[in-house]
């Protein structure tokens, strides 16, 4: 058996390799200082080198039963895929690749995985990885729920993050940005036990800078759980950290456990059953060869694919008007029969379109929608900052209608949305699901039975993509181009096959009417359809049921739905996440700013913002201010109007570090 305990020597040695600072605060440890193993001894952890911390008393004392005290047990019951997929993950070492629906829960799945890794001490760090700044936000919600603490910033050269974090989550963007620098994730992770979960990981291919910088950052951890609802890519790009097989000569990643939409259909309280409402109809337009008109279902040259899609869109159309009708219409009823707070999702082309399309919402229906577009979607996108707080306004309030470009289309979680409209002219099948994925989840709060209604043309490839929605698709590298081929993609963006979203053209009108609605794997007419509204009125059936499932039944399609008791609700009080606290007293003109100036002044500028917060530093043991735990920065507060008092009684030799010296009834952390 290894030896428990780390020589004089190798003692000395580690602490001149840590700078002679404890390892969690980063304070000086002027040669007083413990070793500790990072994986306890007891727990399997070698007495070497790269498993030890080199700490000062206060922090070892606390280490290992951080998790302990800030968060006692798990709020949430896990769905039974969750618990069947945290078996494969504890099972499995090194990475873990787990694929469920959008709407399952994945985002609580992966902070049960971190919860239990923490409380048993298998990690003393955790580094989640999403691609957009709303996901980001919403982890760290969902997080401080269920008691982790994540910062969204690090700084490496000051010790990364404060001790009252659990650790951070940040995008991939921005571990991109930093890789070579010395602000590197990798810094930070290099003397952690670090887990790591990486969300939406089909974001990343390792032919892209993200792939290469994502693998460098997180390289070090000792586990990485990989998070997707959609097990492919629209590209050749293998995804990192994802094993991949040879199948039928070609190389496919394999999933370590996959929850497909079918299976969550099946469990009854995880996703709704969508119905897609097909709307046909003819558009035509000009352009140097003359005028072309069609019909929406009908088989075009590829260089007219893009442009008839683009001109369908126009808002001076007859199409959009009558779709955007007819999903008003549906949700006003599911307002009014199931759901006082259900909402719509308008997906548009750009920000142009996206205003155009609100404009056309005021018009037809009398309702001025919310619209979230970034700088990136075009002229007039809106700032970040104002957009997520449209976001998070629109989740929680009783708004009808939000129109987005891109914004809402992945991870983003609206439970009230129940309507979707499709008007894009992207047309990947990695999109649509995506978009799909915001209307399908299911609201724990709501009824029992839930329904989702998606409106979209009569169009390849968008009615294949509907039609296949219970067909898993998985990512298959070496024969993804056949798989274009075979659809008649292009996977740029715009429907058409010569990368060009569409060519100089001119519309001139659109005509639209309902083609009948795709429930599942069956399609209805709109003949079928009226027949089953007669056959409920003549059966006695309420107005009120719905029309698709009297089909069903008829059929003997019905399949029994049988309401879980399992449901990761809400928390019963609202989370506190530790960084806005912290950001609330740090803020200009926020507890510690207004402090800080009336100091300086009750001074006459003897003593320099500068000056004053190196005091400060040295007598909280810190590097600097962002190292700061919570309850330091209430102390920054009470320090600073000590100080000012001081110097108003006349006392010009206070420092701080005395002051809390005679403290001796105060214990901070």
């Amino acid at each position: 058996m290894s030896k428990r305990t780390f020589s004089y020597d190798e003692r000395w040695t580690l602490y001149n390799l840590a700078g002679g600072k404890c390892e969690i605060c980063s304070k000086e440890l002027y040669g007083v200082f413990h070793v500790d193993h990072v994986t306890p001894y007891s727990k399997g952890g070698e007495t070497i080198f790269s498993n030890a911390q080199v700490l000062c008393p206060q922090c070892n004392l606390k280490k290992g039963n951080k998790m302990a005290s800030s968060a006692v047990g798990f709020p949430y019951t896990l769905r039974s895929w969750q618990d069947r997929a945290y078996r494969v993950f504890d099972a499995k070492n090194g990475n873990v690749l787990i694929n469920a629906t959008p709407g399952a829960g994945k985002t609580v799945f992966g902070l049960f995985c971190a919860h239990t890794e923490l409380s048993v001490g298998r990690a003393d760090f955790v580094v989640i990885v999403v691609p957009t700044d709303a996901l980001r936000d919403q982890w760290q919600g969902v997080a401080a729920e269920v008691g982790i603490q994540l910062a969204t910033d690090f700084n490496p050269l000051m010790g990364g993050v404060a001790p009252d974090y659990h650790g951070i989550v940040t995008t991939y963007q921005t571990i991109d940005a930093r890789n070579g620098t010395g602000k590197n994730l990798q810094y930070l992770l290099q003397r952690k036990r670090a887990l790591a979960i990486l969300d939406e990981i089909h974001q990343v291919g390792t032919a892209y800078n993200w792939g290469k910088s994502l693998a460098d950052a997180v390289g070090s951890c000792y586990k990485r759980l990989l998070i997707t609802g959609t097990p492919f890519r629209s590209d050749n790009n293998p995804i990192p950290f994802v094993e991949y097989v040879n199948v039928n000569g070609g190389r496919e990643s394999r999933c370590d456990f996959s929850y497909g939409y079918g299976d969550a259909l099946r469990d009854g309280d995880v996703v709704r059953p969508v119905y897609f409402e097909k709307f046909d109809g003819e558009v035509s337009w000009f352009d140097e060869n003359g005028t072309h008109e069609y019909k929406v279902s009908d088989d075009v040259p590829t260089y007219h694919e893009s442009d008839k899609l683009y001109h369908l869109l126009n808002t001076r159309g007859r199409w959009m008007r009558t779709v955007l009708e007819s999903a008003h219409t549906k949700l006003r009823q599911l307002r009014s029969e199931e759901d006082p707070r259900a909402a719509g999702l308008v997906i548009t082309r750009d920000a142009a379109h996206a205003w155009a399309v609100a404009r056309l919402m005021e018009e037809v229906i009398g309702y001025k929608p919310v619209v979230v577009v970034s700088k990136d979607d075009g002229q007039n996108g809106i700032e970040g900052a104002e957009n997520k707080q449209r976001i998070a306004d629109f989740r929680n309030g009783n708004e009808e209608w939000i129109v987005a470009v891109k914004m809402v289309s992945e991870g983003v979680d609206i439970k009230r949305l129940r309507v979707g409209v499709w008007a894009t002219n992207v047309a990947t099948e990695l999109f649509f699901r995506q978009v799909v994925g915001r209307v399908v989840r299911f609201d724990p709060a709501g009824e029992e039975v839930q329904t989702a209604h998606f409106y979209i043309p009569t169009l390849n490839p968008l009615v294949e993509y509907a039609e296949r929605m219970k067909v898993e698709v998985t990512h298959s590298i070496d024969n993804l181009d056949a798989y274009r081929d075979e659809m008649g993609i292009d996977d740029d963006s715009a429907l058409g096959g010569d990368g060009k979203p569409y060519s100089l053209s001119m519309f001139l009108e659109s005509t639209g009417y309902f083609d009948g609605t795709i429930a599942g794997d069956t399609t209805f007419t709109p003949e079928e359809l009226e027949w089953a509204k007669n056959q409920a009125l003549q059966f006695g059936v309420s107005p009120r049921a719905d029309v698709v499932q009297v089909l069903i039944l008829s059929a003997r399609l019905q399949k029994t739905l049988v309401p879980s008791a399992i449901e990761n609700g809400a928390a019963a009080n609202k989370p506190v996440i530790r960084e806005k606290q912290g950001a609330k007293l740090r803020k200009r003109k926020g507890p510690i700013s207004v402090a800080l100036a009336a100091l300086v002044d009750a001074t006459n500028g003897k003593k320099s913002h500068g000056e004053i917060n190196r005091a400060l530093n040295f007598a909280q043991g810190i590097k600097s201010i962002d190292m700061a735990t919570f309850p330091q920065l209430e102390q920054r507060v009470e320090l600073l109007q000590a100080w000012r008092k001081a110097w108003t009684d006349g006392d010009y030799d206070f420092t701080p570090a005395r002051y809390l010296r005679e403290q001796s009834g105060k214990v901070f952390d």
